[in-house]
């Protein structure tokens, strides 16, 4: 190792430090010039920077796998307002999981329950009670019952027992609505007439066979809205009045008890027409609806209460 001073002259001289601290003289020159002090050619020694203390194998092994899992935790320390997967502090934190001093703060949530597929209501089947309607083939259809021939007249028990309560509002509004679906169906080639009965006939405006026309039922059916329950149940008077429609079919509905002599009456007084006839939420009534069904070339049927 050599070192290096300048002379005044500008020479540059190389001496040997083992000479440090003794006089040099300038070759050029001649001067004299004092080399360095033998502690001012060592070295200063740089700035120490820090460098962490090398740990044992285990503790090393342990500090990592612990600053592992704290970052996959993802946890947010402070204060303030935090969000993440889990938060630390007094303030609110938002995220699955909270550790706070507020309430709830530190509450975990309750999964809620999964919203399955929503169960699929299967449509109810048509009641009897609105399955009046008309085949494309003429007739007359109601309560799923098939009536033939071109002329139709709808008898219907509006007595006070039609009051008892059913699926549509009374055991009356139900017949309505069947009658009313009915009419709807009828085709234009098809008369037909309503005659409503309590302790006596109530027959529609004109008490005569109508052709189904759009006008027609339209003002049957507002005629037949208005026709409310009362009185006993008489049906020989609306029966008489119905056959002396000469109509190829009648319907007889009613949900009470009669005499065992209307029968007989009905029959005598019929010149041809088919009647069917219907028990209506009671079946009490059942055992003359059926003979006058049998005796009149007739179906019987008995309609429950939905």
């Amino acid at each position: 190792m050599s070192m290096r001073i300048q002379c005044t002259c500008g020479n540059v001289i190389v001496f040997n430090p083992a000479f440090a601290g003794e006089e040099v003289v300038c070759p050029q020159c001649g001067s004299g010039l004092p080399s360095p002090c033998a502690e001012n050619l060592a070295p200063k020694a740089s700035a120490k920077t820090w460098a962490p203390p090398v740990l044992g194998s285990t503790t090393g092994i342990i500090v990592i796998l612990g600053a592992l899992i704290w970052a996959l935790m993802g946890v947010g320390v402070g204060t303030g307002d935090g969000e993440g997967a889990l938060s630390a502090g007094s303030g609110t934190g938002a995220g699955q999981s909270g550790y706070g001093s507020k309430a709830g703060d530190g509450a975990v949530p309750v999964p809620q329950k999964q919203m399955g597929f929503a169960e699929v209501v299967q449509p109810k089947k048509p009641s009897p009670t609105n399955a009046g309607t008309s085949g494309a083939s003429g007739g007359s259809d109601i309560f799923d019952m098939k009536g033939a021939g071109k002329k139709v007249v709808f008898v219907i028990d509006c007595s006070s027992s039609m009051r008892a309560l059913s699926a549509e509002g009374s055991r009356l509004d139900s017949a309505k609505i069947a009658l009313i679906n009915s009419i709807r169906g009828l085709q234009p080639d098809i008369k037909f007439s309503v005659i409503f009965y309590n302790s006596r006939a109530i027959p529609m405006p004109g008490a005569k066979l109508v052709s189904a026309t759009q006008a027609n039922k339209t003002s049957t059916i507002a005629w037949i809205k208005t026709i409310a329950s009362r009185g006993g149940t008489e049906p020989v008077g609306a029966m008489m009045q119905a056959l002396n429609l000469k109509p190829d079919t009648v319907w007889l509905l009613s949900d009470g008890l009669f005499g065992p002599n209307v029968a007989g009456l009905i029959g005598k007084a019929n010149k041809g027409a088919t009647i069917n006839t219907i028990a209506f939420h009671d079946p009490r009534g059942e055992v003359n609806l059926k003979m006058i069904a049998a005796k009149n070339r007739g179906k019987y049927r008995f309609v429950q209460a939905n």
